[in-house]
């Protein structure tokens, strides 16, 4: 696994615990673009997922709107993280990326270190059916290199990244690897996608992905897994940044050797 991918995963898991404890500033809390909306609190208890894909405005702590890769770079290193924002009936409505504090960087680096000893632990077992029925089941890919793409339709950094994934497809095709593309979008919603948009991922829709997102506990996307032919982890990133692919890249290409 890689350290940066690590360390926006666990930052993202990590949001109920280090949102509360500093509020952004005053001003900003009486504006315009957070009115009647309230800061999470931990009784709120929300999953801790954020969606990239400009659904939910992001600010900076002037209440200049930023985008998701601004917030992902910053995440990544260590620098700033989002807090989210609720109305009445508990759903985030806004994020504000705020910097963090010396302690939460701290603890940020003793959660990467304990996820790093988690790297080459088996693969939890998945059986899931592409858009046309067809099952893959992880035990029956064993010898074989599976990589594991979630995504959804309206996730922008999602569908981004699809032609440099459709080329990763190409470079391998020869090669005995598996390809999956794994959604929350529906088989119908889908198939409207896909007549304008070519994706080479074998597809898996929301009704064929079985409980593989909950047992993987995939919470942001688009989030990619390298699994070995043991069987291992030995990939996983979250997010779209500019070494994104290459990184699959590296992973696939030692992997193979």
């Amino acid at each position: 696994m890689k350290k940066t991918a690590n360390f926006l995963l666990i930052i993202l898991a990590f949001l109920p615990a280090v949102g509360f404890s500093q509020s952004t500033t005053v001003d900003l809390q009486k504006s315009e673009i957070l009115k009647g909306l309230r800061i999470e609190t931990k009784q709120d208890s929300i999953a801790p997922s954020m969606k990239l894909d400009g659904s939910v405005p992001i600010y900076d702590q002037n209440g200049t709107k930023i985008g998701g890769m601004e917030v992902i770079k910053a995440m990544q290193s260590g620098s700033g993280i989002p807090v989210r924002y609720l109305n009445d009936k508990k759903e985030v409505m806004a994020y504000v990326l705020r910097p963090t504090t010396e302690e939460e960087k701290i603890k940020l680096q003793a959660k990467l270190k304990s996820k790093q000893e988690d790297n080459s632990k088996t693969a939890k077992p998945f059986t899931v059916q592409d858009m046309d029925g067809k099952s893959y089941s992880l035990n029956e890919l064993k010898g074989k290199i599976v990589v594991l793409n979630f995504w959804f339709v309206e996730c922008m950094p999602c569908r981004k990244e699809i032609p440099e994934l459709n080329a990763l497809v190409k470079k391998y095709t020869n090669e005995n690897i598996v390809f999956l593309a794994i959604s929350t979008s529906e088989k119908s919603k889908i198939l409207k996608f896909r007549t304008k948009t070519d994706f080479k991922y074998t597809i898996i829709p929301k009704e064929g992905n079985n409980k593989v997102i909950e047992d993987y506990a995939i919470n942001s996307y688009p989030t990619h897994i390298i699994i070995d032919k043991e069987s291992k982890v030995k990939f996983y990133a979250v997010g779209l940044n500019d070494q994104t692919i290459a990184s699959l890249t590296k992973e696939i290409d030692s992997l193979l050797k």
